[in-house]
């Protein structure tokens, strides 16, 4: 899959999402990388009194779509969107590479503001890839013993509580001392009592379901 949008081009759907979208979500649409382009653009510059909004065509597309859907008022009638509506947009990047965001904007992220340009300047030291410090947590997952399956946006982990931690702490360790001034973890985590359940067994619950 050929797209400016790296973060939308993962050749397949995620199984554990699947299971929630299937039963909630109306519609869906496509999107070419023009209006992806361009919707960088309008965040970035902000319209009518709005902050400008850093993001990159991944992070984009929500607006993306919304912007095209209100140029096309028959679709736009079909899905009940006018002016009275509110809509909520979900963001999922920021400026993620600030040499494609200058090209895009015609200025870097963070605009005027020093302590943003030191910030890029930092990140470009580092570097943009993920793939080293992943690799080293996943290393690390392993040594404690804990179970694990790697995915487009981060890890699953099965474990005891203080086992599953400890080893989050131990990755923040790992990560810094690699040479990473700061590091940001979203954790997601679910307990359960009325019965035992796997990661495996939660794939193919979703899997079957599929047929």
């Amino acid at each position: 899959m050929r797209t400016v949008m790296g973060g939308l081009a993962c050749g397949e759907a995620s199984l554990l999402a699947w299971e929630i979208l299937s039963r909630l979500a109306d519609d869906f649409l496509a999107i070419e990388d023009e209006p992806a382009l361009e919707a960088v653009g309008t965040l970035a510059r902000g319209a009518e009194g709005d902050p400008s909004i850093e993001t990159c065509e991944s992070g984009a597309a929500g607006v993306a779509a919304l912007l095209g859907l209100s140029r096309e008022q028959g679709l736009a009638a079909k899905l009940g969107l006018d002016r009275q509506r509110v809509v909520l947009v979900f963001g999922t990047e920021g400026a993620i590479d600030p040499e494609a965001f200058e090209r895009i904007v015609g200025r870097p992220p963070g605009g005027s503001h020093e302590g943003h340009r030191g910030s890029v300047r930092r990140a470009a030291r580092v570097g943009l890839s993920a793939s080293p410090y992943v690799a080293a947590c996943e290393k690390v997952f392993k040594e404690a013993g804990l179970k694990t399956r790697l995915h487009g946006y981060g890890t699953n982990i099965e474990g005891e509580w203080d086992a599953v931690f400890s080893a989050i702490r131990k990755c923040h360790e790992v990560v810094h001392a690699m040479g990473a001034p700061r590091i940001s973890s979203t954790l997601r985590f679910g307990t359960r009592t009325d019965r035992e359940q796997t990661i495996e067994q939660k794939i193919e619950s979703v899997e079957r379901k599929l047929g």
